[in-house]
């Protein structure tokens, strides 16, 4: 009894610990994103700096807060596009140890292992000032005509239009989020519109790869395992 007890116990440990590493495997991301950073360390669309340990190097009353000096993991394909049509993010399905239902990003993050691949795919991940990233909440891409009411950003050239929940990227930016956004189409089938597909098949022809962006997509291969194949 107590050698089949052990083996049980191992056997459960085993699987808890497949489950955690599944879980963490964002957390794990953004650590080899930050080593892979170290060869070009700027935020993806302000171009500011930052050192080993994430922390920006530069001061900006209009970019900085007091509790925001570090750099964040921005999805270009935001997580609410991601998880739109999975169950967890959908329905209460979730539950905690007080019995409370839950849903969204943490009940995908805990228990769909096709949600926990797409969250911490290093080829849709770029770093980000936090106000930046929280300015930009789950927004789509697209050319912003002029409007009242519009929201610009001038230091790092973006320009938000909240009414219709938009955000105009700078130019140097627009060639690597379309191909994040065809390859996320292409790898996970998300959904685009075929307004959207245009508009990133046209960025991408417009804006091709920089050197940065190949080297940075053959560092990701080595440690994830796939290439973002309209990186050439």
């Amino acid at each position: 009894m107590t050698k089949l007890f052990t083996l049980i116990l191992v056997c459960s440990l085993a699987f808890v610990n497949v489950a955690n590493a599944k879980k963490n495997a964002y957390l794990s991301a953004k650590k080899a994103l930050l080593n892979i950073y170290q060869s070009n360390p700027e935020s993806f669309y302000c171009k500011k700096p930052f050192n080993e340990k994430g922390e920006l190097l530069f001061s900006d009353p209009e970019l900085i807060t007091q509790h925001a000096k570090k750099i964040s993991w921005e999805h270009l394909v935001p997580l609410s596009h991601l998880g739109s049509q999975r169950l967890c993010w959908k329905q209460p399905i979730c539950h905690s140890t007080q019995g409370k239902a839950y849903q969204g990003r943490r009940c995908c993050h805990d228990t769909d292992a096709l949600f926990q691949r797409m969250e911490a795919d290093m080829h849709n991940l770029v770093p980000a000032i936090p106000s930046i990233n929280h300015a930009r909440h789950d927004y789509g891409f697209a050319i912003i005509p002029p409007a009242p009411d519009l929201i610009t950003i001038p230091s790092c050239d973006i320009i938000i239009d909240k009414a219709n929940h938009q955000i105009q990227p700078p130019a140097y930016t627009r060639g690597m989020i379309a191909r994040a956004y065809l390859y996320m189409h292409q790898h996970y089938q998300i959904s685009l519109t075929n307004q959207e597909l245009a508009q990133y098949q046209q960025w991408h022809r417009l804006h091709p790869p920089s050197a940065w962006e190949k080297t940075r997509n053959l560092k990701i291969a080595a440690i994830q395992g796939n290439t973002n194949p309209f990186i050439h």
